[in-house]
């Protein structure tokens, strides 16, 4: 089980900015802001690069990469039977194999999606 983010990364602004987050410099550089500035400009930044990624085009791009690396990943260890991530918000279902699954339960803010497992196998729900 993973969030899925670095699996589903559809744009080059996206892998730009994962990557430049991941530096140790930039760690260090919010670290030495204040709290209260480091907090605000990584929201209004995080609000900005989510609309620049937001379009159904984009969202349809992360969905197949993001399931495309399951199967990848699924077909290259049998060791997994489960693999759950989430991230693009696109609840998805795909056997891969026998009692083997790639799962994105959706979201909950989308419409009360939710997965749960149970002795046959992984189920997509709704609450109503």
């Amino acid at each position: 089980m993973a969030h899925g983010d670095g699996d589903s990364d559809a744009t080059l602004l996206v892998r730009l900015v994962r990557r430049v987050a991941h530096y140790r410099v930039t760690s260090a550089l919010v670290r030495l802001t204040h709290p209260d500035l480091a907090f605000w400009a990584i929201h209004r930044f995080s609000e900005r690069l989510a609309e620049a990624t937001r379009s159904q085009g984009e969202l349809d791009r992360a969905a197949a990469l993001q399931a495309a690396r399951a199967r990848a990943l699924l077909a290259s260890d049998s060791g997994v039977d489960l693999l759950v991530l989430g991230h693009t918000h696109r609840p998805a279902l795909e056997p891969v194999g026998e009692r083997r699954w790639y799962l994105n339960p959706g979201a909950w803010m989308d419409g009360g999606r939710y997965a749960v497992v149970t002795e046959r196998g992984p189920e997509l729900c709704r609450f109503e």
